[in-house]
C-alpha cells in the first residue's frame, strides 16, 4: 500500500491509533489503509478496447423505454456510426424477463417481449458490442419488505425513500453480495455483453443524498469485527475507509465471479476495484462551479499514461445535471469534448438518458458529426500513445470518482500553461511511468502530492525535474520555516537572464488572499491559506520571496515592503542531472487566477531545464490544443490540433477558423498531411527538426507525419 493511498482518501484525513478505548470494553484496532485505486490490466481478448477504433453510444435507459422500438434504436445507433452500445440493462429494473425474484421487469417486458434480447441480435447482425450497464442503487418497496436485511438502515431502524419510493441496498447486504451478483450473471449467460459497467456501486455515494452511515446489522457487526468499536451514527474519516473496505471486498465478488463465468468481458465498476479501467465524466459547467477547459483531456491523458495495460474511455454526458436532463450540453462543447478524447486515446463516448429519441436532437447531431468523422478516419484511431517528453507527476485520485479539489488547482494550473504553449505533455499518478521507461522523459514536473519516491535516481542519472509546491527529497537545505499565509506575498526577479519573458516585470505574486472556496461539479472545499516555504538566504539568488505588506489605503502602501535574499526558486544540480523547485504553488494560482507572468515564468524554467528545446514549436494561438500521438500498429506520428476559440465563459459558441499556423517538431519527417482539408503539407528539415505550415484550422484537424 502506497503513502498516498491511505492520505488520500479525504481532505484532512486522520490516522486511527492503534490501541483506542472502545465503548465494546475490548481494545480498539487500528482499521487498515483503504485498498488502492490501480485498475486490472485488460486480458488479450478485452484489448480491442483501445486497440481498435471503437465508438461509444452510453444510454442511461429510462424504465419507459423498454416500450420503444427496440430495432429501430440498434439501427439509429447504426447510422450514427457507434461501434459499441452500452445501455442499461438491469439492477433497479430489468430490461429483459428476468428469472430472479424481485427484479421488477420494465413496463411492456414479458417473456414474448425481451428488449433486450432484441439489441442484442441486432446489435450483432451490425457487427455492434454490446455493454450492459448496471445500476442497482434502487429498489422496489416489496423487495424492502421482504427482505429488509438487504437495505440502507437509518439511525432509527427505518429505510430511506426516494421521490419514486425506493430504497438503496448497503453494499454489505445479501442483495449487492447475492442477488446482484445473480443478475449480472443472468444477463452475461444470456446476451453474452463484451463489457460490464456497475454505476452506483457502494453506500453514501453522491446521488443518495445519504450523509450518514447505514445502521444495518451487516455493517454494524463488520464495523465491530475490524476496529473493534461499535459503528458510529454520523460520517467520520474511519467510517469513510471502512466504506472503502466493504465495496471493494463486494467488488471482487463481482469481478471474481464475471471472470469465471466470461474472462474475455470487460468490467468497468465506477466506483471501486478491482476494474479493468476507469470512467471519466465531462459535463456540462453550471454556475458557481468553475470551469476546466481541460477536463476531458487531462483525465484521458493521465488514465492512459498512468495504467496503459487498463481501459479509459472519457463519458461526454449530453445532460447539464442529473437535476436537468432535459437540458442538455450546447453542440459546440459536445464536439470540442469528444475531439479532446478521441486526440488523447479515449474512444468517442456519448452518454444521453433514454435512446436516440432526444427531445434536443440539436447536441445528438452534433456527437453523431463527430462519430461519423471517426469512422470515416478510423486508421487514424486505436492503437495510439503519447510520445510526450514532458511528464507531470500529480496526486492520484482520491476515488474513482473524486480527486482532491485544492490540490487539484496545481496541476489544472500547470497543465493550462504547458498546453496554451503547446509543449506536448503526458500525466501520471504513479512512479511506474518512469521506472519503466527511464530514458523517456526530458523534464518531469512534480506538482503537490503527486509520488516522488525514486526521482533522486532519476536525476542522479541525469534526469531534469521541476518541483512546484512539492518540497525534494535531496539536493536541497532543510526548511527555516513554512508560512502559511492568509495575505498577498510577493517574489521579486533578480535575473532577466533566466527568465527572459519577465523583462519589465518585478515582483509576482507568491500568496493570494485567504480564505477562498473551490467549487466542483460535485464538490466544494475552502482554501484557508496559501504556503511559501522558507529556505536559508542565498546571495544571488534569481527570484526572492517579498513577504506580506501593507496593501491598503493607497498613501501608505508597501511602505513597509521588504527585500530579501530568501529564494523563491532552488536551483540545484545533483549527479548528472538538475532540479528547479518553486516552494510556492504557482499552479494554484495559474488556475485561479490565470495571471500571465506565472505562464512567463513557468515556460522559462521549463526552457531553463530542457536540455535539447521544446518537443514542438508553433506560433499557433493559445486556443488552440495541440496533441502528439504514435501509432504503434503504423509507426506513424499524429498530430491532433483542437481549436477552443469557441469556449467564452461557461459557453461555448462556433469556433474562430485560424490560419496559417506554423509548426516545428523534433524528428525528421518526409511528408505532412492534414487529413480534415485532404491537402499535403510542404515539409523542411533543419537542425533536427521537420517544419511545415497548416493553412487553415477549422474545428479540428489531425496532420498525419510519416
Amino acid at each position: 500500500m502506497k503513502r498516498r493511498d491511505f492520505l488520500n482518501v479525504t481532505v484532512g484525513a486522520v490516522i486511527i491509533s492503534p490501541m483506542l478505548s472502545s465503548a465494546t470494553g475490548q481494545a480498539a484496532a487500528s482499521i487498515d489503509p483503504p485498498p488502492g485505486l490501480i485498475p486490472t490490466p485488460v486480458g488479450e481478448a478485452g484489448k480491442w478496447f483501445m486497440n481498435e477504433p471503437t465508438r461509444i453510444g452510453w444510454f442511461t435507459l429510462r424504465y419507459s423505454d423498454a416500450l420503444k422500438p427496440a430495432a429501430r434504436f440498434v439501427q439509429e445507433v447504426a447510422d450514427a456510426k457507434m461501434n459499441l452500445l452500452c445501455l442499461t440493462v438491469g439492477g433497479s429494473f430489468a430490461f429483459y424477463p428476468s428469472a430472479i425474484p424481485f427484479h421488477e421487469w420494465a413496463p411492456g417486458i414479458s417473456k414474448s417481449n425481451d428488449f433486450l434480447g432484441t439489441i442484442a441480435r441486432e446489435a450483432r447482425s451490425r457487427n455492434i458490442r454490446l455493454g450492459a450497464r448496471f445500476d442497482f442503487s434502487k429498489q422496489s418497496a416489496e423487495s424492502v419488505k421482504a427482505n429488509p436485511g438487504w437495505f440502507f438502515t437509518l439511525a432509527d431502524g427505518t429505510h430511506p425513500v426516494d421521490a419514486s419510493g425506493r430504497t438503496p441496498p448497503c453494499i454489505n447486504g445479501d442483495f449487492f453480495r447475492k442477488q446482484a451478483v445473480l443478475i449480472m450473471k443472468e444477463v452475461v449467460s444470456r446476451y453474452e455483453p463484451a463489457l460490464v459497467y456497475l454505476n452506483n456501486f457502494g453506500n453514501n455515494l453522491g446521488g443518495q443524498n445519504l450523509p450518514d452511515p447505514c445502521q444495518c446489522a451487516n455493517c454494524r457487526k463488520k464495523f465491530l469485527q475490524k476496529t473493534g468499536k461499535a459503528l458510529p451514527q454520523t460520517m467520520t474519516d474511519e467510517v469513510r475507509i471502512f466504506l472503502r473496505h466493504c465495496t471493494y471486498e463486494t467488488g471482487r465478488i463481482f469481478f471474481d465471479e464475471l471472470m469465471k463465468l466470461s474472462p474475455s468481458t470487460i468490467l468497468i465498476n465506477a466506483d471501486t476495484t478491482p476494474t479493468h479501467g476507469w470512467h471519466s465524466e465531462t459535463r456540462m459547467v453550471i454556475a458557481p462551479s468553475r470551469l476546466w477547459l481541460y477536463i476531458t483531456s487531462e483525465a484521458v491523458n493521465r488514465q492512459r499514461t498512468s495504467y496503459p495495460a487498463s481501459v479509459t474511455c472519457n463519458n461526454v454526458t449530453s445532460y447539464s445535471s442529473n437535476s436537468s436532463r432535459l437540458v442538455l450540453m450546447p453542440g459546440q462543447e459536445t464536439r470540442m469534448r469528444l475531439f479532446q478524447a478521441i486526440a488523447h486515446g479515449s474512444p468517442p463516448t456519448y452518454v444521453a438518458t433514454g435512446t436516440m429519441q432526444q427531445d434536443d436532437q440539436r447536441d445528438l447531431t452534433s456527437a453523431k458529426e463527430v462519430f461519423q468523422w471517426h469512422a470515416r478516419n478510423e486508421d487514424l484511431f486505436g492503437n495510439t500513445i503519447n510520445p510526450a517528453k514532458v511528464l507531470i507527476l500529480t496526486k492520484p485520485e482520491s476515488a474513482p470518482r473524486g480527486r482532491d479539489i485544492v490540490i487539484q488547482q496545481s496541476l489544472r494550473g500547470v497543465y493550462r500553461i504547458l498546453t496554451e504553449n503547446h509543449i506536448p505533455i503526458v500525466v501520471s499518478e504513479t512512479m511506474e511511468t518512469i521506472t519503466q521507461q527511464p530514458g523517456r522523459f526530458d523534464l518531469v514536473i512534480v506538482t503537490p502530492g503527486a509520488p516522488i519516491q525514486g526521482l533522486e535516481k532519476f536525476v542522479s542519472n541525469g534526469g531534469r525535474v521541476l518541483y512546484i509546491g512539492e518540497e525534494p527529497a535531496f539536493a536541497i537545505p532543510a526548511a527555516v520555516r513554512v508560512h502559511d499565509l492568509t495575505n498577498v506575498s510577493y517574489v521579486e526577479v533578480k535575473d532577466q537572464h533566466l527568465f527572459p519573458s519577465l523583462k519589465g516585470l518585478t515582483y509576482l505574486m507568491a500568496t493570494s488572499m485567504c480564505p477562498y472556496t473551490v467549487i466542483d461539479i460535485f464538490s466544494k472545499a475552502e482554501v484557508k491559506t496559501m504556503r511559501f516555504i522558507e529556505y536559508p538566504e542565498e546571495k544571488g539568488t534569481s527570484l526572492s520571496f517579498v513577504p506580506p505588506m501593507i496593501e491598503n489605503p493607497a498613501e501608505v502602501s508597501q511602505t513597509d515592503l521588504k527585500h530579501t535574499e530568501i529564494p523563491a526558486v532552488l536551483l540545484r544540480n545533483h549527479g548528472t542531472g538538475r532540479i528547479a523547485y518553486l516552494p510556492w504553488d504557482l499552479g494554484a494560482l495559474y488556475d485561479r487566477m490565470a495571471i500571465p507572468s506565472h505562464a512567463n515564468l513557468l515556460t522559462d524554467l521549463v526552457d531553463h531545464l530542457l536540455p535539447k528545446g521544446r518537443q514542438l514549436e508553433s506560433d499557433a494561438h493559445s486556443s488552440v490544443e495541440m496533441v502528439l500521438a504514435y501509432q504503434q500498429s503504423t509507426g506513424r506520428h499524429l498530430l491532433h490540433l483542437i481549436n477552443l476559440s469557441g469556449q467564452t465563459q461557461n459557453n461555448y459558441m462556433d469556433a474562430i477558423s485560424m490560419g496559417p499556423i506554423r509548426i516545428s517538431i523534433n524528428g525528421r519527417f518526409k511528408s505532412a498531411k492534414a487529413r480534415e482539408g485532404n491537402t499535403g503539407l510542404p515539409v523542411s528539415y533543419n537542425n533536427g527538426r521537420s517544419e511545415f505550415t497548416l493553412p487553415l484550422l477549422k474545428e479540428y484537424e489531425v496532420i498525419v507525419l510519416e
